[in-house]
């Protein structure tokens, strides 16, 4: 197929995890200010579509799937706004969450309030051309359920990187993390091993990592050693788990309901050993727990299953940016179920960033951090 500039293609195919979100990768390519060229825009959601594309194709169409329609964006904007309209009349609209007086913000006891895991203390973040952040003060405590909103380039990725340490400049600021100041004399895997992070970032380090051709063994990667790697904060498996680990993974996987995509190794026989008292189990012979593949899942069932690797080790803080990026409507409302799924849990603390209304709405998280978009960095004075 030939494209020419700023074409749009809408299918009900998931997307590349080497992507970035598609307002992202539209700045990127308006930033140069090259006319030449083609940017083609995978959207699965009507507010995907940016930047007034010239053209448009649309895939899955006919009783059978395999047509398509395609021409100019003047006489295509109709079809692709009746195609997404169509697309989420098939689906049943989320339920919103309702939640207890307690849940919903109702004071409660100071007594009663979790330890705080993240304080930005006046934080501040700019850059040569913008200021991100301008002293703000945010506080995460455990059990909380928080929202992070705003429009692309308000600073919800910064915010996100401050935690994590990817951000240089929260070495500077009065950050804290887990009740000790960041650059206190702390180590990043002191950080990680009390972190779940899902980023496209991360997703796409996986999917790399996970590529046959890409792998020295090319062996293929389990989605049940991608789901284990979470006890190790490693990107793959490379020693084993033990009885303890195993069961808390099958026990995610089943809250999780993901059986369908990940298969836990058959238990065998169980043995004990009559001197040490330790249990073992003797894996049947050529069980090697490889019933699914990570690499050939597609883009969305490969963040469901991130999603449970981030849990198994029951970190004290879950981090998630744009999680939904790039997933189907079907996969989406099931990652969805599964956050929910963890919202009464008072020993689980969220941080979701997003900027799509609907699921700020439909998870109904009692904390919003509303962000706004970063303003221009004033000039130096003469």
């Amino acid at each position: 197929m030939l494209c020419e500039t700023g074409c749009l293609a809408t299918t009900a195919t998931t997307t590349s995890a080497t992507s970035t979100t598609n307002s992202d990768a539209t700045h990127s390519y308006s930033s140069t200010g090259a006319s030449p060229g083609a940017l083609l825009l995978i959207a699965h959601r009507l507010v995907d579509v940016v930047n007034n594309p010239t053209h448009a194709l649309i895939l899955g169409q006919g009783e059978e799937g395999t047509g398509f329609e395609c021409g100019e964006w003047g006489e295509m904007e109709g079809h692709v706004r009746r195609y997404f309209a169509e697309q989420d009349a098939r689906r049943p609209p989320r339920v919103k969450r309702q939640r207890t007086a307690e849940q919903a913000g109702v004071a409660v006891p100071s007594g009663r309030l979790g330890a705080p895991l993240v304080e930005f203390r006046g934080v501040s973040v700019s850059y040569p051309t913008k200021t991100v952040f301008e002293k703000m003060w945010w506080t995460v405590r455990e059990g909380d359920k928080w929202v992070v909103a705003g429009p692309n380039g308000s600073g919800k990725s910064t915010l996100l990187e401050l935690v994590t340490g990817e951000n240089l400049q929260g070495y500077n600021q009065d950050v804290w993390l887990f009740g000790r100041r960041k650059g206190s004399g702390e180590s990043i895997w002191d950080i990680k091993r009390q972190l779940g992070v899902i980023s496209t970032k991360f997703h796409m380090s996986y999917t790399e990592y996970a590529d046959p051709s890409q792998r020295r063994t090319r062996a293929s990667l389990s989605t049940w050693e991608v789901v284990c790697s979470g006890f190790y904060d490693s990107i793959g498996l490379y020693k084993p788990i033990n009885l303890e680990q195993e069961k808390i993974a099958r026990d995610w996987v089943h809250r999780f309901g993901l059986t369908d995509l990940v298969t836990p190794p058959a238990l065998g026989v169980r043995r004990v050993d009559r001197r040490t008292g330790k249990i073992t189990h003797d894996r049947p012979v050529g069980d090697r727990t490889a019933a699914q593949s990570f690499h050939q899942l597609s883009h969305g069932q490969q963040k469901l299953v991130l999603l449970c690797r981030a849990m198994v080790k029951q970190p004290r803080l879950l981090l998630l940016d744009e999680p939904t990026h790039g997933l189907t409507g079907d996969l989406r409302d099931r990652l969805l179920d599964m956050l929910s799924a963890l919202t009464d849990d008072p020993s689980v603390t969220i941080v979701y960033i997003s900027h799509h209304q609907d699921e700020i709405e439909s998870l109904n998280f009692p904390h919003v951090l509303q962000l706004k978009p970063a303003a221009a960095a004033a000039p130096d004075a003469a």
